[in-house]
């Protein structure tokens, strides 16, 4: 196939059957915490490695490895085989598993070119922010926590939109079991458009944001976690949380409580008709975000 050179080098996706059960069967070998193939992401020389188990062997013998191949036993090896040879071609960066295929990839072109471009995460996120939160807006939230994430690149800008869009999912839940659920519930939801660490950053982010103490975060989801994600999911779970005290989920308010970094401190401005918010529960979350940004929490209050 002389079009294949093209992609030498590239991330390489996979789809079918046969292949995705090789992954199925690699995070069972490695106990990954996440049994979602879609964006499962596999070094090639892992890949190789593991497609040398599994070449050659008769259907009894894979049976016997693991009940994850005897759905596929009768074809697996020869799927394997195909897969080595590709990767040995290609020697591509990356190898990427995707639960989508040419089905998804026919629909998708019969899109207008403006369907195309909206972003799969946001949109799956809005519609399932309309259906089970009691407000069902993520922009004014976003728009709060602006001044907190100065200097963001894209990937954490579009991350950060989506958690606030996910930020009250939890509050038909009882309060003592909200921030357990929303991280359970949030890392295994069919969202389209994240890989497994993105996963790994929202549902840390519905943990703070209900109250999940850092040392509460599975060791599961923590492997899941980019050192790069990690500190800043817990900025923008502990702001979730002060937001959410502070409005009861009527998040369009929060633009008469602005949030913003003066000097070392970072302040809380309410207006006059607004002070009694200042209670011992919102200084506390405050002094909590502030901590998390190495700044000094403190209240103002202002005329409307």
């Amino acid at each position: 196939m002389p079009w294949l050179s093209e992609g030498r080098g590239r991330r390489l996706y996979l789809v079918g059957g046969s292949w995705r059960t090789l992954a199925r069967y690699n995070m069972s070998l490695v106990d990954y915490p996440l049994h979602i193939v879609h964006n499962y992401g596999v070094r090639p020389i892992d890949l190789l490695t593991l497609i040398g188990s599994v070449v050659g062997q008769s259907k009894a013998t894979l049976e016997k490895l693991s009940p994850i191949l005897r759905r596929r036993s009768d074809t697996l090896s020869d799927s394997a085989l195909v897969l080595e040879r590709v990767i040995r071609l290609l020697e591509p960066s990356s190898v990427v598993f995707s639960s989508f295929g040419l089905r998804e990839g026919l629909l998708f072109d019969l899109l207008s070119p403006e369907q195309q471009r909206i972003d799969p995460l946001l949109d799956y996120c809005s519609e399932l922010a309309g259906r089970m939160s009691r407000f069902g807006s993520g922009q004014s939230l976003a728009s709060w926590t602006d001044g907190l994430f100065a200097g963001e690149d894209a990937v954490i800008a579009r991350l950060r939109h989506a958690a606030c869009l996910l930020s009250d999912l939890g509050w038909i839940d009882h309060p003592d079991y909200r921030a357990e659920h929303a991280l359970w519930r949030i890392l295994r939801m069919p969202f389209p458009g994240v890989d497994h660490a993105e996963r790994g950053f929202l549902a840390v982010a519905s943990l703070t944001r209900y109250g999940g103490r850092s040392e509460e975060i599975p060791h599961a989801v923590r492997a899941l976690l980019k050192t790069s994600l990690s500190m800043k999911t817990m900025v923008l779970g502990l702001a979730l949380r002060l937001a959410h005290t502070l409005c009861g989920g009527a998040t369009p308010i929060l633009k008469r409580m602005p949030l913003r970094m003066i000097d070392e401190r970072l302040v809380l401005c309410l207006p006059h008709d607004l002070s009694a918010l200042a209670g011992d529960v919102v200084q506390r979350r405050l002094e909590n975000l502030a901590k998390s940004v190495n700044r000094k929490g403190e209240i103002r209050t202002r005329s409307a």
